[in-house]
């Protein structure tokens, strides 16, 4: 899982970096200039700029912090800076900068461990007794400082799926419209339920589904590890076998359906624009090429506002979720390694907990990538569409 995982980090990276080779290069004609900013004019930003702008700054200062339209026209004109080793940099400062957060929870667990390690030394003397009991306690108090990190990590989770879900409903109404406009019209119809289903559907369902199992997958896990007389192995197994399966059956679907539809829809848009030109180009005497000729301008600038639209959307969509996943991935990292601190010198049962913990915060963190990487591949298959159109055209 956690190789998987490592492998969808870096296909969000490489396709946020690749999607921006697709744009426009610096020299472009007045004329084209001037259809970009045209069509730009058209569209409306202030939801992108409000949302944007609640990110923390630090993860605005990666892309340079401006507004939306600037960083919309940039990218369309070719002369905007597309991140690069800056974003590898701001990644890992932004991460680096959230294990410190974690130092309290690591020195109480660490505490508790030695306190148990200490209890247990004085059962092994003879105070079988008043070393299970403390010991008992002991257990509880890590139990609270675990539980209290998990739980904040979960309302991070579900923080920003609902944010991510937001967002989706305030970019594709820009980018249908930008695909319409660019003669993507039966494309646009195909995502326009893929919409309503990412917004709604898959972000409902990893909500009210796959969150709920993530955090009855950690009670169990720390249940389990309890005391030796309550077995709970089996459901913590089934826990994260079933967020695995549901998570997997929810990308199967929608990109199933999406992606079959996507490749029928760019071949009929591609269609009707070679007809529609040969039509304009054939019965409109004398000004019918020139006419034709207009209309590939317009639909090429068309094209590049929506790539650069669209990449800007994978840019926004990537930043909400950077903060909430680094620090889900921090605390993976500091419950391993207070599981290794502690399995020398505490109860076996605190370390054996606290690994269950960091195995569930994968999933955790698999649930909170999910919906962006949906939509960041939707976006990446909306703008191939588009091109194929106009290419075809």
């Amino acid at each position: 899982m956690n190789k998987k995982l490592g492998l969808l980090i870096a296909f969000i990276a490489g396709l946020l970096l690749f999607t921006s080779h697709a744009l426009a290069r610096a020299d472009v004609p007045q004329e084209i200039q001037d259809g970009v900013d045209g069509i730009l004019n058209q569209q409306q930003f202030d939801e992108w700029e409000r949302l944007f702008g609640t990110l923390p700054e630090d993860v605005r200062n990666i892309w340079g912090d401006v507004n939306m339209r600037a960083l919309v026209s940039d990218y369309a004109l070719g002369a905007g800076e597309y991140a690069g080793a800056s974003l590898f940099e701001g990644v890992w400062s932004l991460f680096r900068d959230a294990l410190p957060d974690l130092i309290p929870m690591l020195l109480g667990l660490l505490s508790v461990a030695i306190i148990s390690g200490l209890l247990r030394a004085m059962a092994d003397a003879g105070m079988q007794g008043i070393g299970d009991v403390a010991g008992f306690v002991c257990q509880c108090f890590g139990i609270g400082i675990a539980m209290t990190t998990f739980l904040s990590l979960a309302v991070l989770a579900r923080d920003c799926i609902e944010q991510t879900a937001g967002f989706i409903e305030v970019a594709f109404p820009v980018l249908l419209t930008l695909l319409t406009a660019a003669g993507g019209i039966a494309s646009a119809g195909i995502f326009q339920p893929a919409m309503v289903m990412l917004s709604s559907g898959v972000a409902v369902a990893l909500q009210t589904v796959v969150l709920p199992i993530v955090l009855a997958g950690g009670v169990l896990g720390v249940l389990n590890n309890l005391t030796d007389r309550v077995q709970l192995s089996q459901l913590f197994q089934l826990s994260k076998t079933a967020a695995k399966w549901v998570i997997g059956l929810l990308f199967t679907l929608y990109f199933g359906v999406t992606t079959l539809q996507g490749l029928t829809a760019a071949s009929l848009d591609g269609i009707s624009i070679r007809t529609a030109k040969y039509a304009m180009d054939k019965l409109i005497p004398i000004v019918g090429g020139v006419v034709s000729g207009t209309v590939d301008t317009v639909l090429g600038c068309a094209v590049l506002v929506k790539n650069a639209v669209g990449v800007t959307a994978i840019v926004v969509a990537f930043s909400i979720v950077l903060v909430p996943l680094l620090r889900i991935a921090a605390g993976m990292l500091a419950f391993r390694l207070a599981a290794a601190l502690c399995e020398p010198i505490g109860e076996p049962r605190l370390p054996k907990m606290l690994a269950s913990l960091a195995e569930v915060l994968t999933y955790l963190f698999a649930a909170a990538t999910a919906l962006s990487v949906m939509f960041i591949i939707t976006v990446g298959l909306l703008i191939g569409t588009g091109n194929a159109a106009i290419v075809g055209g």
